[in-house]
């Protein structure tokens, strides 16, 4: 990019976020709204509907005030109450009234579980295991009966069926009088001439339960999830009525102009008897909810003797009042009654409940796409931001009644939600449910009953009637705001019976837009993300999508435990009690997959009960049901309202967030933050707190502040004022307050922000930054306070780092708390001296009770004051560092402490166990006198780590009990670390800009050591001049000469020394100083056991897990992975676009999953290679799970492996071979994370065989170097270049008897249509063409086979990626398809093509579109078609062949010798005419063996004979018994240590503490200098430095004496006095 054009986008961009950053300030932001978004890209193109009710021109009426509803005066007569119902007998007798006599009286509306469990047939279906019974008789046959008294008149008379689930017969009177399928809505039969006067006898036969996927009813209680318990039964009304001579649909009521309250009515009348449609339509107009007044109107209608007529009427309310989402205003409601008087007069009244608000949708800012749709709901104007939650069918047993419905949306109404998405897995929602969505403000996104592209095998006609009906119902409500078409579908946009479930909603309602699937083509703008089945940790939602733009997330979240009283409702008494939970017993029955042995997919950790286990115990150790519980409900907490609480930060960039899920369709672990029984979870109340209109938050990218290697990282994180309805617009003072607490709930910084007035929708107010100290704390919680007018208006809160100590949250310094009840208020306050943390109410039915907050965070000394739904129900409060006022008594004193493990960095501490009056709660550790840390009860041993070498510390310990009473100090040590041993290992060698090299060391180096320049070796004729240290003392830069850019070196390096006392000596390292390789590892051991990686980013590997380990390699060593992989902290590598991973592997994988690469948890950045079943497969979670199309070759012995990412594929290559390519999109984020190989991060699903030689480049490997790799001499190249796409051309070609097709291609996308060839328009009888429709090859010619398109049977899905060479050859009425010269397919091809010169184009049709998405050149239209041979001979023109590649290296890196002794060369190689070089005179090389000359160092330098590898071997020769010089290790003195605590101090209550122990390095610790022999230093400098040892030692030793001594004495003096005698 050029520098103008690059400061010019900076500039661009600049403006751009600026003027964001305006429109975001803007009160009652309105974002402009426009339609070329998918929604009318679709309905133009694809669903093509006729004109909706409202898109007629409506006829103006004038209201007046007053006016009265008009009854209706058919005859109605309900038949709800009490029915028979039985499973036996033959349906001849039963339809007239007979054999009923063993009937069960049951309710109807109601479900066959519901009467079964009045009779006592089965027991509660939701109760222990009971529903694996009750859902069996769902597979019967069942008969409903209810006799009548009919009194109408007998004109037209009507059964109607408001709902009947799922396929029926109906009987009256003995005669058979309809079928039906479809539980939302019908049968209505016209029973005219079957009904009579008096007693009538009505039986419906049910019968047994269909696969949902073909019928149309709601399928989340079918077993795949949930609960199994299918739905079935009469579950809506039932009545019979007179249907007068007009009938009148409900009428559908739409506003037409908020502003001016203008509204729209349409009204269907349709003639149904002789009578004509001639009469007056009166409408009143009532307020619903809020005292108004009354309008009304009529109208008169001429349509005689019409069978139909539609009335479009508009007119003004007075002092209309608008309904709002909850949040922005109130919900009033207004009820329509309109009623039709006939020239008879009979009237036929109807109504609908409707609210003056005004709908449309706006685009992210980022603007509209024909590929998404406008994802901002604009209401009356205004944009509203969607906080909402996935909406379940509230019960399996079809209980929906409104004060079940009110159970869990009064909740939804508590917690500011106003968006719910009835997804397609549930209801068509009932009335019930709407009054209530109307009445709170919830705005509903409802879609059609089906999920995973149902709509297939769904029936068609039942699906319309479904649409007709319900769009008829629904569409009149002002909470309803979107129809989509399913869940989770492909959805693609030529799925017929899809479109047309798009075309009957837009032509039946009209006024709110379609998403034809929440998934799939439909899904452009959203995303589903469930880390249950990934195994990510909950913090993957804040760091994937704490800044992405463009995207809603409309399914997310974690699953958790229900309340222990919610368990207690439904587990028997043994369940309840048993721990460790049974995978096959009752509380495993009930979880989110529905039994946690046998979910439909496992999860990394198991089944459900593992994968519940596996997130509660990121927070404590899980030793019961109730820590469980706790644990999980917190894992789900933090994954769900994070995610919600950054969301809203991302406005307008993101308009809405949906999590999964608000509530349950029976008592079960689920997603659901409201269970079955209404009972919230933790996470409930965070996203309560998460969805506040008025708030202050912090966004949160992380909760961890740690990087891979463990290391405290600074942590920044923007503030942010939020304000929905702009409440601060009165002009209120208002302060924001972030605070950061550590472990000892002090407060380790505190911000504020001042302001007044309006921030508009929300405001950036800066950044709260902490330092790496500052959040080295396990756990670090954060708080960010909203103060208005000086007082705290509301506070959230963050807690950070608890996974690095399992319980840290529960390991909090105690507090103090009191409470008051004044009716239903409740004063919490903290009268301790640290904050409460996640005060919370103690009741005994938590699915009843109600508060204003719980789960809050309480400073020392505040109160609050809530209301709570029964203040009498409160039996307490607490919090996770409550204190007992009673206990007083501090624990015993640990005892038997020891120190161990003395190293330079470290020392472990152990003790014995304390005891505690209570109960004891851990142990604190000191250093030097401060407290550094805590361990819980059952650790009796901690190491100290981060120590300095050769220094003096102090460390002891004390035992703290439940309530924060702290024991007296135990005995404690004084010691000195070690000198480090370690030699320097290189971390990264790379290119400078001005040609020289920098070398980057694990540690600093030894000056002197690093200037010798022939220590540096590389290979290609090129040199090292000079080596100077560089600007640290972990660095080096050489200077080179003879190197070229485009070569790839190899650099060796050895004899460099580490700085300190020891001087350790490195061996020979060698690294590849390719720009393009980031890392290598080849698990080969240095002299200390280390395993090291190389390439540009050298790290110390680690086992993940204990036992795993090494094992025979391709050479040498290699990983064995079934015990856990090998991990390398701080990678920043990313596979993407150019890159390539490569490895060689051994052993089958085993069935199931088997991970051979991942980096980090499943967060951003997270990507991994793995196989399913052998299957190889690519995931990152943002991208996705993609099919590689390869698996592993499963023949015994060491194969090679690379994946390249190239053109948008990742191509699989095996021994050198391509053998799967799949198309990939997306990006994944640049992080530093460890890099896991074999398995995993925290070691689980580790591949099952030995992988060695794991290579990343940041570049694509060729198929040369591949092939060479592997030592595949078959291995081969594609010569081929270029893209003919676009281009055309004159041509005579017909494509008859004989001819040939031959091209080469390459695709990068098969999705959609693909032309390859194309003669002439569509149009002419000239036309042919040869395409690809979503991967499967086909011809198509309108004069023949029958004018329809023709597979060849051939998917090119298996060639993307690739240049592969096609060939089409007619023979006949056939063509047959060869793909690089092996025939691949055939099809038919009945067409003849006319002559004649006519236009043809490659890669796209002559009138323009499907143009080729890949490239194709080399295009040959061959008269004469080629035989068998002569294609292959084509295909092989173009591939070459490339040669295997040797080994060449040496056994040993470092030999030790003594003069005029010999040793084995140790080269291994297969190379011939390799040379060996010696540098230095110390040593001679002759047939394979070395010999010693003379005390020194050499170098033997073996290059191979193409100057591609080369190895070294370092050989010190000294002379016959010398030995390296010992030096001193007398311990310096004793720093001065601060004064013990109080606890330590002699009293006479508390016994006197153990003696500190005095404890110096062992004698195997001991330091030694190195040989000047071995530093290539000249003898002067060398003999002065050992003089200066000398003297260093001696004056060492005198000062150890005195030291010595005058300990000796303070012994003495301290026996003394304990003693009781003088000093």
């Amino acid at each position: 990019m050029k520098h103008g054009m690059k400061h010019g986008c900076t500039r661009f961009a600049a403006w751009l976020l600026g003027f964001a950053l305006i429109l975001c300030a803007i009160p009652a932001v309105v974002i402009p709204v426009s339609a070329d978004d998918m929604a009318k890209y679709e309905k133009q193109t694809y669903l093509k509907p006729s004109a909706g009710p409202m898109e007629s021109m409506p006829q103006s009426v004038t209201l007046r005030a007053g006016g009265t509803a008009s009854e209706d005066s058919a005859w109605t007569l309900t038949l709800d109450g009490t029915w028979k119902m039985q499973s036996t007998g033959r349906i001849s007798e039963l339809a007239v009234g007979n054999g009923w006599g063993s009937a069960y009286e049951v309710e109807v509306p109601g479900s066959i579980y519901t009467g079964l469990m009045e009779a006592g047939v089965i027991e509660d279906p939701y109760l222990g295991k009971n529903m694996v019974k009750a859902n069996r008789y769902s597979e019967k046959n069942w008969y409903f009966c209810r006799t009548f008294a009919y009194e109408g008149n007998g004109n037209r008379v009507r059964l109607a069926f408001d709902g009947v689930c799922n396929v029926a017969d109906f009987y009256l009177n003995g005669k058979k009088i309809a079928s039906h399928e479809g539980m939302f809505g019908g049968p209505y039969i016209d029973v005219t001439d079957s009904i009579r006067k008096g007693e009538n006898t009505l039986v419906v036969h049910l019968k047994p339960a269909k696969d949902y996927a073909q019928t149309v009813v709601f399928n989340c209680s079918y077993g795949w999830h949930y609960a199994k318990l299918v739905p079935l039964g009469i579950w809506q009304s039932v009545r019979v009525e007179d249907v007068p001579g007009v009938e009148m649909e409900r009428p559908f009521v739409s506003t037409y102009d908020y502003k001016k309250g203008t509204v729209d009515l349409y009204c269907e009348l349709e003639r149904v008897g002789s009578a004509r449609l001639d009469g007056i339509l009166t409408g009143v107009i009532v307020p619903k909810n809020f005292e108004g007044k009354t309008y009304s109107f009529s109208t008169q209608v001429h349509a005689g003797t019409a069978s139909a007529t539609a009335l479009h009427l508009r007119f003004d309310i007075p002092d209309a009042r608008l309904w709002w989402p909850a949040g922005y205003g109130e919900q009033n409601l207004y009820t329509m009654y309109v009623t039709y008087t006939g020239s008879d007069g009979a009237t036929r009244t109807t109504s609908a409940d409707f609210g003056i608000r005004e709908l449309a949708y706006a685009s992210y800012p980022d603007g509209e796409s024909v590929s998404a749709y406008n994802r901002t709901v604009v209401i009356n104007g205004q944009s509203v931001y969607m906080k909402g939650a996935g909406w379940c069918t509230i019960d399996a047993m079809m209980r929906f009644e409104r004060e079940d419905y009110d159970r869990i949306l009064s909740r939804a109404r508590d917690a500011g939600i106003n968006f719910l998405r009835a997804w397609g897995g549930g209801l068509l929602e009932t009335e019930e449910f709407y009054d209530l969505c109307d009445e709170y403000g919830i705005c509903v996104y409802q879609e059609w009953p089906c999920c995973w592209d149902s709509q297939k095998t769904q029936p068609m006609d039942v699906l319309r009637e479904t649409i007709r009906l319900n769009a008829k119902r629904l569409r009149s409500r002002a909470s309803l705001i979107i129809w989509g078409g399913g869940n989770e579908g492909v959805a693609a946009l030529d799925d017929q019976n899809l479109n047309e479930i798009g075309r009957l909603t837009y032509e039946y309602d009209g006024t709110r837009v379609f998403w034809r699937q929440d998934g799939g083509v439909g899904g452009g703008g959203i995303a589903h993300d469930h880390i249950h089945w990934s195994g990510a940790s909950p913090e993957h939602y804040c760091k994937t999508y704490a800044d992405f733009r463009g995207l809603n997330l409309m399914e997310y979240g974690l699953d958790g435990m229900m309340n222990p009283d919610s368990i207690a409702k439904f587990a028997t008494g043994d369940s309840l009690h048993e721990w460790p939970l049974s995978r096959d017993g009752v509380l495993a029955y009930h979880t989110a997959t529905f039994n946690g042995t046998t979910g439909w997919t496992p999860t990394p950790y198991g089944y459900d009960v593992d994968t519940f286990l596996h997130y509660a115990s990121a927070f404590l150790k899980v030793d019961s049901l109730e820590d469980m519980v706790l644990g999980s409900q917190l894992a789900q907490a933090q994954a769900d309202y994070l995610a919600a609480q950054n969301a809203r930060m991302n406005f307008p960039y993101n308009t809405a967030n949906c999590v999964y899920k608000l509530n349950d369709v029976y008592p079960g672990a689920s997603w659901a933050i409201v269970d079955w029984y209404g009972a919230p979870k933790i996470a409930y109340y965070l996203m309560q707190d998460a969805y506040r209109p008025l708030m202050a938050a912090g966004k949160f990218d992380r909760y961890h502040t740690r990087n891979a290697a463990g290391e405290d990282q600074p942590f920044r994180m923007p503030v942010y004022l939020l304000d929905d309805a702009d409440a601060l617009a009165a002009g209120q003072k208002w302060q924001v307050r972030v605070t950061a607490w550590n472990a000892q709930l002090e407060a380790v910084r505190t911000e504020t922000w001042d302001g007044q007035g309006s921030v508009g929708r929300l405001r950036e107010l800066g950044v709260f930054a902490l330092t790496a100290e500052q959040t080295a704390s396990t756990p670090l919680i954060i708080t960010v306070d909203l103060l208005l007018g000086g007082s705290l208006y509301n506070r959230s809160y963050t807690y950070m780092n608890y996974e690095y100590r399992t319980g840290s949250l529960f390991c909090l310094p105690r507090t103090y708390l009191t409470w008051s009840q004044n009716g239903n208020q409740i004063t919490v306050t903290n009268t301790g001296s640290v904050p409460a943390a996640s005060v919370h109410f103690l009741v005994d039915d938590t699915a009843v009770f109600t508060c204003e907050d719980n789960y809050f965070f309480l400073a020392a000394g505040e109160s609050v004051t809530l209301q709570v739904s029964d203040g009498a129900a409160v039996r307490g409060v607490s919090c996770f560092n409550l204190a007992d006022p009673a206990d007083k008594v501090a624990p015993t004193t640990p005892g038997n402490t020891a120190l161990t493990d003395v190293t330079h960095e470290g020392a472990t501490l152990t003790w014995s166990a304390s005891t505690d009056d209570v109960s004891l709660f851990g142990y604190e550790l000191y250093l030097d006198g401060k407290r550094v840390d805590f361990v819980p009860a059952d650790e009796l041993s901690y190491t100290f780590t981060g120590l300095s070498e050769v220094t003096r510390y102090h460390v002891t310990v004390a035992a703290l009990d439940d309530n924060g009473n702290r024991s007296a100090m135990a005995r404690g040590f004084s010691f000195t670390t070690d000198a480090d041993t370690a030699a320097p290992r290189l971390l990264r060698a790379e290119r400078a800009e001005d040609g020289t090299l920098l070398l980057r060391f694990d540690r600093a180096l030894d000056s002197d050591s690093v200037r010798i320049a022939e220590q540096y070796l590389l290979n290609h004729g090129a040199r090292v001049t000079a080596a100077v240290p560089g600007e640290d003392a972990a660095t080096v830069v050489l200077t080179v000469e003879h190197m070229d850019a485009d070569v790839v070196y190899t650099l060796g390096v050895v004899g460099v020394r580490a700085a300190g006392y020891r001087k350790t000596r490195m061996p020979y390292t060698q690294v590849q100083l390719d720009d393009g390789l980031a890392m290598s590892v080849s698990f080969e051991p240095d002299n200390r056991g280390r395993l090291f990686t190389g390439g540009a980013e050298l790290r110390q590997l680690f086992p993940i897990q204990s036992g795993a380990a090494t094992d025979s390699g391709k050479s040498g060593y290699g990983w064995a992975c079934a015990k856990g992989g090998a991990g390398a902290a701080d990678v920043t590598y990313t596979f993407r676009e150019g890159c390539s991973v490569g490895m060689w592997y051994n052993g089958a994988a085993s069935d199931g999953f088997n991970v051979l690469l991942a980096k980090g948890p499943k967060t951003d950045g997270h990507f991994e290679f793995y196989a399913a079943s052998g299957n190889l497969q690519f995931y990152a979670p943002e991208i996705g799970d993609i099919r590689l199309n390869a698996s592993l070759d499963r023949t015994p012995g060491w194969h090679y492996l690379v994946f390249t990412w190239q053109d948008g594929h990742i191509s699989t290559w095996i021994d050198g071979q391509n053998v799967g390519n799949a198309a990939v999109r997306g990006k994944i984020s640049e992080t530093t994370k460890t890099l896991s190989i074999g398995s995993l991060n925290d070691g689980s699903i580790p591949y099952a065989g030995i992988l060695d030689e794991v290579r990343l480049y940041t570049r694509v490997l060729s198929a040369g170097e591949m092939a060479r790799e592997a030592g595949n001499a078959a291995s081969i190249v594609i010569d081929i270049e270029g893209n003919d796409c676009g281009k055309a051309q004159q041509s005579g070609f017909t494509f008859t008897d004989g001819q040939a097709v031959n091209l080469w291609f390459q695709i990068d996308d098969i999705s959609s249509f693909n032309i390859l060839l194309a003669r002439g328009t569509k149009a002419t009888d000239r036309h042919f063409e040869l395409f690809m429709e979503w991967g499967k090859l086909k011809i198509y010619a309108p004069t023949g086979n029958g004018n329809t398109a023709v597979s060849l049977g051939v998917d090119m899905s298996g060639y993307a990626g690739a240049w592969h060479m096609l060939t089409a050859v007619r023979r006949g009425n056939t063509v047959v398809v060869y793909i690089d010269g092996k025939e691949a397919g055939k099809g038919n091809a009945d067409f003849i093509a006319a002559g004649g010169e006519e236009t043809l184009y490659i890669g796209r049709l002559v009138e323009g579109g499907f143009d080729f998405r890949g490239k194709l050149t080399g295009v040959e239209l061959l008269e004469t078609a080629p035989d068998d041979a002569e294609m292959v001979k084509m295909y092989r023109a173009h591939v070459q062949e490339v040669a295997p590649a040797g080994t060449i290296r040496f056994t040993e890196s470092l030999l030790t010798m003594t003069e005029n002794t010999e040793a084995s060369l140790g080269l291994e190689t297969d190379e011939t005419g390799y040379r060996l070089e010696v540098i230095g005179d110390a040593v001679t090389v002759s047939d394979g063996t070395v010999r010693a000359v003379k005390p020194g160092s050499a170098l033997v330098v073996a290059y191979s004979a193409d100057g591609l590898r080369m190895t070294a071997l370092s050989v010190e020769v000294r002379r016959v018994g010398e030995q390296e010089t010992p030096v001193d290790t007398t311990p310096i003195p004793d720093p001065e240590l601060p004064p013990e605590t109080e606890t330590d101090a002699e009293t006479e209550s508390e016994p006197e503490p153990e003696s500190d122990t005095e404890t110096s390095a062992s004698a195997g610790n001991e330091m030694t200098v190195p040989d000047s022999s071995h530093t290539g230093e000249p003898d002067e400098i060398t003999a002065d430095r050992r003089l200066g040892y000398t003297i260093v030692a001696f004056g060492a030793s005198v000062l150890g004496i005195l030291a010595l001594v005058a300990w000796v004495v303070l012994r003495r003096k301290k026996a003394n006095r304990t003693d009781g005698r003088s000093a």
